[in-house]
């Protein structure tokens, strides 16, 4: 009897979080993968219960799907897109940036792609941007990590702002980096999930 109702307990702990992230409240499992210690190898630590099903939630699927634990390289990415604005090469942050196909498919708008290559271009432009603003100092320069911004993640609901299927977004995180021993950001300023990996659609 004592294990039945412990059975009850936990499923019903699961289902709240799982409403929980319904609302918008930050997914485990995405933070997890944001954590500021950067990577420098593919690493996949066995997910938690808790963390599986809710990444199960995020991306749509029913509580009661088979457990999924995707592995987000995001600081392996933000590090190409650290590396692109030092070089201003453009192109080799494109592994951080919203997939075209992704976007094409959830925008309900009447020529997604042209709108992918607007947000593509403004991109680009930001990155030539803080290649500039790095100067001389762009040498002494080492990346850190991209910091998500738990505090204004939101769930955008299917329909909202013109999108098929919903998402989480957050704004205002920082890309950290080092210069002379010194800590410094360069803003990124929204950034959208797809498949359980973040990506940006606005650098700046």
């Amino acid at each position: 009897m004592t294990f039945a109702i412990g059975v009850r307990f936990c499923t019903a702990c699961v289902a709240l979080a799982a409403l929980s992230c319904a609302k918008g409240a930050p997914p485990a499992s995405m933070l997890d993968a944001a954590a500021a210690e950067p990577s420098t190898s593919a690493r996949a630590p066995e997910p938690s219960a808790t963390v599986a099903a809710t990444a199960v939630v995020a991306a749509g699927a029913p509580v009661d799907a088979p457990p999924a634990a995707p592995v987000d390289d995001l600081q392996e990415r933000a590090r190409k897109l650290f590396e692109a604005i030092l070089r201003d090469e453009p192109d080799l942050a494109m592994p951080l940036f919203y997939p075209r196909d992704a976007y094409v498919a959830n925008k309900d708008v009447k020529d997604p792609g042209a709108a992918w290559d607007k947000l593509q271009k403004h991109y680009k432009i930001a990155i030539h941007g803080y290649h500039k603003k790095l100067g001389k100092k762009g040498a002494e320069a080492e990346f850190e990590s991209l910091e998500l911004n738990p505090k204004t993640q939101i769930y955008v609901a299917p329909k909202k702002e013109a999108n098929k299927a919903g998402y989480n977004k957050v704004t205002k995180s920082k890309l950290h980096y080092k210069v002379g021993g010194k800590s410094r950001t360069f803003d990124v300023t929204t950034m959208i999930d797809n498949d359980s990996k973040w990506y940006v659609t606005v650098l700046k």
